[in-house]
């Protein structure tokens, strides 16, 4: 399993078919998904700006990923919209596509906030470092996730993280080393983690050092080799 929250739902759920067969589960391995650090670098945050054609002055929120429901972009927009009203400065990123394209627009533009928030659509992978790089703050509202790759690359970028805890982000998002977590589905404490991390001085090379030292495709190959020799070994 890529975290140790699908590892115990898988478990459980095996647990109950093993003991109804009266067998016994066997050992599961956890294994997270890895980030190309080669790819995913740290650049100056103004030159990603302006290579992207950004307002250099501005400060940016960044989700990059699908517009699907699962993606709680909902509640980022709510957020965003109470941020708006102290933060003249910031807007939003939305990088990718999807079904609630619409939905989301529709909802920017009730809440007034249409014209501080970019659908950039869908990207050339090659061209993801640079929006990693040129957000402030790396945004996931998801409603459920695995473990989600694109939180290891935003921070291979040094951008720091807020995220809502379900499934594996709590794995990789460590509280105020990395970033926020946000615990419910109230706009407002996703704005207040938000405002946390956009006044936090954050050391970009030591968040790409922590993601480096847990997930990089060295630290992820050395473990599946392990694995396959205790699996070896076993059989």
């Amino acid at each position: 399993a890529v975290s140790s929250d699908l590892a115990e739902r898988a478990m459980k759920l095996m647990d109950a078919e093993k003991r109804r067969r009266g067998e016994t589960v066997k050992k599961v391995w956890v294994i997270p998904n890895g980030v190309d650090l080669n790819k995913f670098r740290v650049m100056a945050r103004q030159e990603a700006k302006r290579k992207l054609g950004l307002d250099e002055g501005k400060r940016y929120l960044l989700y990059v990923g699908r517009l699907v429901a699962v993606k709680g972009l909902d509640l980022l927009l709510d957020a965003f919209a109470q941020l708006t009203q102290k933060w003249r400065d910031v807007e939003l990123l939305l990088v990718g596509d999807g079904t609630e394209r619409g939905a989301l627009k529709h909802q920017a533009t009730a809440l007034g906030i249409r014209d501080k928030v970019h659908f950039v659509g869908a990207q050339p992978h090659e061209r993801i470092v640079l929006w990693m790089n040129a957000g402030d703050v790396f945004c996931l509202p998801s409603h459920k996730e695995g473990l989600p790759t694109v939180l290891l690359e935003a921070l291979a970028c040094g951008t720091p993280i807020v995220a809502t805890s379900v499934g594996g982000i709590p794995e990789i998002v460590a509280e105020g080393q990395v970033g926020r977590l946000v615990r419910s589905r109230d706009p407002k404490e996703m704005a207040a983690c938000i405002e946390e991390v956009l006044e936090t001085r954050w050391d970009r090379q030591r968040l790409r050092d922590y993601v480096a030292e847990r997930f990089s495709f060295d630290v992820v190959t050395r473990k599946l080799l392990e694995m396959y020799g205790s699996v070896m070994r076993e059989s």
